[in-house]
Order: structure tokens, then C-alpha cells, then sequence
């Protein structure tokens, strides 16, 4: 009796790879997704520790002075009023032209994106030549603000430090009321 066997195709044995956790490709998928949420997590943190300096609690208020502050424009602009503001190493100077210069002015510096640097003054003269102490201004672009100290008219402008060390306010985009 012969035995035939059949002709089998030789088979490769299964290769044990080992545990998942030991192939690059179940770390690689779960990578992508535990970065964003390591990434929302960092977010989460930043928009809890930083402070939104443009957000004011009393909004409303100040919408509601608006009126006032243009009509303060509107008097510089009648008495036509112009200012020369001049900045160096820590003193300021203003010359203010004005029927009957005020005693005393203030002028603020403010930066548009973050109130811890603003800088308010309050400055006396004589003639309408005022001086006094400044704290230098970081760079960038700040917006000026004067107005005698009982608050009857305002010139505002801007400033980009360290270019413009020299600036002149006036009421001349501002129309007269007739």
C-alpha cells in the first residue's frame, strides 16, 4: 500500500509581533488626538491666567460719555486750539496755543492694548508752556490725549514711539459746529 500526500502549498508560521503596545502604529494614531487635547488644555490655562485688558466692566458709561467727549472736541475746535508735544530722555514739553492757556493740563498716554502702561500727567505752566517728568514709552503706537484740567475741551492724536518724538495736536479734522 502507498501513501500518497497531498501536495500542500508550504504555509509561512505566524509571526508573534508581541503586545500591541510594543508597535509604532497604535502610538502613532493616539498621538494625534492626545495632542489636541494636551493642546485645548494649554489654552484653557492661558485664557484663565492672562487678563483681557480691552474689556472694561463699565462699558456702558462710557458709551454714554461719548457725547461729551465730542463736544469737548467741538469747543477745542472752537477756540481753535493746537498743541506741540515734544518727548525726550524722561521730560516731556507742551506748547499749547489757546485764547487763555488753563494753569494746569493733563495729558495721557495711552496704549491701545494694554492699560498697565498708560501714563496720566497733570502738568502747570505759565503762557501756555508746560513741562515735566516722563516715563519713557515702550514702543509702538500710542494714543494722546489733552485737556485743561476742568475738563471743558480735549485734542486728542497718536504717537508711534521711537519714531515720532515730536507730535502737534489741533481740532482741524474736527468742524466747528455753526
Amino acid at each position: 500500500m502507498t501513501e500518497t500526500y497531498a501536495a500542500s502549498s508550504p504555509r509561512k508560521p505566524a509571526r508573534d509581533e508581541g503586545p500591541w503596545y510594543r508597535q509604532p502604529w497604535p502610538w502613532l494614531l493616539m498621538s494625534m488626538p492626545a495632542t489636541a487635547v494636551v493642546a485645548g488644555f494649554v489654552t484653557l490655562w492661558i485664557a484663565i491666567k492672562t487678563d483681557d485688558g480691552l474689556v472694561t466692566g463699565d462699558y456702558y458709561k462710557q458709551g454714554l460719555a461719548i457725547n461729551k467727549t465730542l463736544a469737548r472736541e467741538r469747543r477745542a475746535a472752537e477756540l481753535r486750539a493746537e498743541a506741540h508735544i515734544k518727548l525726550s530722555e524722561g521730560r516731556l514739553d507742551v506748547a499749547l496755543r489757546i485764547p487763555a492757556p488753563p494753569q494746569a493740563i493733563r495729558i495721557k498716554f495711552i496704549h491701545p492694548s494694554g492699560a498697565a502702561a498708560d501714563q496720566t500727567l497733570l502738568l502747570t505752566g505759565h503762557n501756555g508752556e508746560y513741562a515735566g517728568a516722563i516715563k519713557d514709552l515702550t514702543k509702538g503706537r500710542w494714543l494722546v490725549d489733552l485737556e485743561d484740567d476742568a475738563q471743558t475741551w480735549r485734542l486728542a492724536g497718536t504717537m508711534k514711539i521711537p519714531q515720532d518724538r515730536e507730535i502737534k495736536l489741533d481740532s482741524s479734522s474736527l468742524q466747528s459746529p455753526e
